[in-house]
């Protein structure tokens, strides 16, 4: 129903040990900059809300503490390494440990044994949690070693207090009891805080055979936790001997102790051991056979998992719910219960997952702030080279100043020279480009003017040439026109006629006036293909107008199945691809000739 005792006892000695190494290292480094002290205080803030932001924070303040000291960097390591430890992520909560050491012992003096000591005391607890106890014991071991050299009791009784959780974690209980029994003595000659942790981890020791013995001391630890008003402890003392009673199968007992505990995790408002205490009442009155109780109880603790979105907790809820309905034969109630267990199961799932994805993202972190950390680092030697090359280079300066100073004026008189005539030969280009392209945006406008003109040009000379169509047309109506009405027809066609004289005028003239705006353009197409006829050219021209090819048949007065094959001949010649556009080649060579 509860968590294995030793593992509980685990957690109390992490969680505690943590706030106190912490601050003992911190206290331990000297002439930490406020800074430094500001963003580690931060991340101890962010820790238990967003890890990602916490080692943001930490990192921060490792850039500043580098360029400190090695202690004040140590003490970022460490606090890194705390965060990863509490993530999961114990490789890399070794790397920052064990980096702190490294740089840590770069120094001299108590304050740095001690800070050495403290981070062998994490590297253990890492150990310790992977159940790796002989590892965990070597550095707990390497602890006790320097906190002898420094006589530093709070920390000798640390030592002596993990190394009896292994040998709890072992099941050595008798020297588990001897280790928890020196360190209560220590604590109690020495005044030291923890006493009555002291006496909860003896009364564990003794709740397995020696349920009295273990309540006694319980009762004590009650007794001092209760002078010091902490409260969490008290309910966590409640807590394990309620568990006592249960394991020795006195579950009224264990009813009264969950009460008290409720009791005061209500006025505290600690909604998650509410909502624990109301499931152990729930299951302490199923095996008390009062269902109904157990029901209830069960409903109040699975109503706050669900207004704080404790999701494990709630899973418990709706399997005891499950569990209860089925003992008392209501299976459509077992059924709905058990629907939603599993549903919150697989939100538990997705939470799992969400925090594995949290753990990767931490990792990925820690690579990429490794990486900066390592590029700073070789930053930083090659700035170290740098300077002394550049006081070699000093050095030497120093003793031909006084010959570098007279070349010096020499060198900077010449510059100047150069740099007026170079400014003179800038200002000559920058003019003669400017008038090339005033000219050049001349001739481009006047070719645009040109073109315009041509197209209007050739566009009245199509008009002209349907005017003649139509005079044909006349003409040969000529024939089948009645004798009276032969001279009225005859006038109507000169007349026509009189208008059109200009024709052939007019469309020599396009023809002029074409050749002359596309001069370059057809000397440049004709180079290319020499073999191209004078038609050829001529029809190249029109379409450079970007005529349409009834436009084309019209000036020229043929048909456009004539300018569709002139122009089908025209692109073998120019040697064009089947998906190639002709105008588009013909921008091009224009473009080459313009550059």
């Amino acid at each position: 129903m509860k968590v294995y005792l030793w593992f509980v006892f685990v957690l109390i000695t992490l969680s505690n040990g943590f706030k106190g190494y912490s601050q003992e290292k911190i206290d331990s480094a000297l002439n930490i900059s406020e800074k430094v002290i500001k963003l580690l205080d931060s991340a101890e803030y962010y820790s238990d809300i967003s890890a990602v932001k916490a080692l943001q924070m930490n990192y921060k303040a490792l850039q500043i503490a580098r360029e400190n000291d090695n202690k004040s960097t140590a003490v970022v390591y460490a606090s890194i390494g705390k965060i990863y430890n509490t993530q999961g992520l114990y490789s890399e909560a070794l790397e920052n440990y064990f980096e702190a050491v490294e740089l840590l012992k770069t120094s001299e003096g108590k304050d740095v044994i001690r800070g050495i000591a403290w981070n062998y005391v994490d590297i253990g607890n890492v150990y310790f949690e992977q159940n790796e106890n002989t590892k965990a014991r070597r550095y707990y071991k390497q602890a006790e070693s320097l906190f002898k050299q420094i006589d530093y009791i709070y920390g000798l009784a640390t030592i002596k207090n993990n190394l009896g959780l292994i040998f709890y974690k072992k099941n050595k209980t008798d020297s588990a009891l001897i280790l928890f029994r020196d360190v209560l003595q220590i604590r109690k000659d020495n005044n030291l805080e923890g006493i009555g942790l002291s006496y909860e981890y003896i009364g564990s020791v003794y709740s397995q055979e020696f349920p009295d013995s273990a309540k006694k001391y319980y009762k004590t630890a009650l007794e001092i936790h209760h002078e010091n008003d902490e409260y969490e402890k008290i309910a966590r003392v409640y807590d394990r001997m309620a568990e006592v009673n249960e394991i020795h199968g006195l579950t009224d007992s264990a009813v009264y102790y969950t009460r008290y505990e409720l009791d005061i995790y209500t006025r505290i408002g600690d909604s998650l051991h509410i909502a624990i205490n109301y499931l152990d009442l729930s299951e302490y009155y199923e095996i008390l056979n009062q269902p109904e109780k157990a029901k209830t109880y069960c409903k109040q603790s699975l109503k706050i998992t669900r207004q704080a979105g404790f999701l494990v907790q709630q899973r418990k809820a709706y399997k005891q719910l499950h569990d209860l309905a089925l003992q008392s034969g209501n299976e459509a109630a077992a059924l709905r219960y058990y629907k939603k267990y599993v549903l919150i199961k697989d939100s538990v799932d997705d939470a799992n997952f969400r925090e594995h994805i949290n753990r990767v993202e931490l990792r990925n972190m820690a690579r990429q702030q490794e990486n900066e950390l390592r590029i700073q680092r070789q930053e930083s030697k090659i700035k170290s080279l740098y300077i002394v090359a550049i006081s070699a280079v000093s050095f030497i300066v120093l003793l031909f100043l006084f010959i570098i100073v007279l070349r010096q004026r020499k060198v900077i008189s010449i510059k100047q020279k150069m740099i007026e005539k170079n400014q003179t030969i800038r200002e000559k280009e920058q003019s003669l480009m400017q008038a090339r392209e005033k000219e050049k945006a001349l001739l481009e406008n006047e070719l645009k003017e040109k073109k315009n003109e041509l197209v209007d040009f050739a566009l009245h000379i199509a008009q002209r040439n349907e005017f003649l169509a139509d005079l044909k047309k006349d003409v040969k109506e000529l024939d089948n026109t009645a004798p009276e009405k032969l001279t009225a027809s005859k006038k109507r066609i000169m007349m026509k006629l009189n208008q059109g004289l200009q024709i052939n005028k007019e469309f020599e003239e396009f023809n002029m006036e074409v050749e002359k705006v596309h001069q370059q353009f057809l000397m440049n197409l004709e180079k290319r293909f020499p073999g191209l006829t004078r038609n050829d050219k001529r029809l190249a021209s029109l379409l450079r107008l970007n005529l349409s090819s009834k436009e084309i048949a019209a000036i020229n007065n043929i048909s456009v199945k004539a300018v569709e094959m002139g122009r089908y001949r025209l692109r073998k010649k120019l040697n064009l691809a089947k998906g190639d556009n002709i105008n588009t080649f013909f921008r091009s060579i224009e473009s080459s000739e313009m550059h």
